[in-house]
């Protein structure tokens, strides 16, 4: 029994062979303890049951069961979901390449299986993949200014990432803005407080695109990262003196 008297394992529910248990005795008022009397728990000769697993995601349809050699319709009424990856079918291998998926999400057909043996078909997921944007924040009109590229000035820079929960370090080049002014880092918001620099790692680091009617998850947006400038008083300095004749 538990600490609150009852019977921890009810009633009809099954002891599994092999398995320890403190509940195969019952106690009356007066503390007089009396062994259970345990039945076997027949499986009737037949019957197997079809799983699903959501393999990191969540929402995996319910079980089915179906007589043994019988084929079942596999479920794709619901999608199981996964943030930052887009499901893609069925296997009963959980770790199968995602574009060689046995029962595709996208099939035309019914999908079947012949339940010979229970089951388990695993979700299986396409990771969605992502650009980082880094935005060099300088004013119109300003020359070789941003990323330079052998001669060739952009004032945007574009990092690609294949997997959306993939831990990756933020690329190590960085911005240039004339003499006077010093690079300092990386912030989700223009003219804001320094959150990152050059090599520092992150995840995750994009948000969903749903489709407006749908509401269906169709890609992932990247963050953009605006550089945050300081104007550096030593560089102004010699900047100053050497302009003078």
């Amino acid at each position: 029994m538990n600490e609150e008297g009852e019977d921890a394992t009810p009633l009809g529910m099954p002891f599994v062979a092999g398995e320890e248990t403190a509940d195969l005795w019952t106690a009356d008022e007066e503390g007089n303890f009396t062994g259970r009397t345990l039945y076997p728990v027949w499986k009737t000769e037949g019957d197997e049951v079809l799983t699903y697993d959501a393999n990191g995601g969540s929402g995996a349809p319910e079980a089915q069961e179906a007589t043994k050699g019988t084929d079942v319709e596999i479920s794709f009424k619901r999608f199981p979901t996964r943030e930052g990856y887009i499901f893609v079918g069925y296997d009963t291998d959980k770790d199968k390449a995602y574009d060689d998926v046995t029962y595709p999400a996208n099939s035309l057909d019914e999908q079947m299986i012949t339940l010979s043996t229970s089951t388990r078909l695993y979700a299986i997921w396409q990771p969605m993949s992502y650009d980082i944007t880094f935005d060099a924040a300088v004013a119109d009109g300003e020359e070789n200014v941003g990323f330079d590229d052998e001669g060739t000035w952009s004032t945007t820079m574009t990092q690609h990432v294949n997997t959306y929960d993939e831990e990756v370090a933020l690329a190590p080049k960085t911005p240039s803005r004339g003499s006077m002014y010093e690079f300092l880092g990386w912030s989700t918001v223009a003219n804001g407080q320094v959150e990152y620099q050059a090599g520092s790692i992150v995840s995750e680091f994009a948000d969903e695109v749903k489709d407006e009617t749908t509401g269906e998850v169709t890609g992932l947006q990247g963050k953009t990262l605006y550089a945050q400038w300081a104007v550096s008083e030593h560089l102004q300095w010699k900047h100053i003196h050497k302009a003078r004749p």
